[in-house]
């Protein structure tokens, strides 16, 4: 494992960046950065049936650039029910391309990690796309 840090950082860091770098470190080694200390009260939709936690965004290159690939990453929770653990696959693709290509890949990889994890299929599926606020919640038969 390793976590790089520029040199000009490291010697003007104040707290808030190193505790960052742990944070990051933390999660490198399969750690828990957050959980929640009543799942069952702070997430009651998502601990009665088994659910996995989707969130996808595409970044862009600068305006004036005109030939970098966008960016896309999409991460999915692993350990139902704390949600407290991500997976991530991020992905070139095409300048500009707002629509992730080969979605539907990235998705099943990420469900068939959390099957391997959680030992069951999810019966929930919550989906988080930014820019937009909405979840879309699909209930598996």
């Amino acid at each position: 494992m390793s976590q790089c840090c520029l040199d000009k950082n490291v010697r003007s860091a104040g707290p808030a960046y190193f505790a960052n770098v742990a944070i990051k470190i933390n999660a490198k080694f399969g750690g828990r950065n957050l959980e929640f200390a009543n799942p069952k009260e702070s997430l009651s939709g998502v601990t009665i049936e088994p659910t996995i936690i989707f969130g996808a965004d595409v970044t862009h290159p600068p305006a004036l650039d005109d030939t970098a690939p966008s960016i896309a990453s999409v991460v999915a929770s692993q350990d139902w029910p704390k949600v407290a653990n991500y997976n991530g696959i991020v992905r070139a693709q095409g300048h500009r391309k707002e629509l992730i290509n080969g979605l539907e890949d990235i998705v099943k990889e990420l469900l068939l990690a959390f099957k391997e994890r959680s030992k069951r299929r999810p019966k929930q599926l919550i989906f988080q796309l930014h820019p937009y606020i909405h979840a879309i919640v699909f209930m598996f038969q």
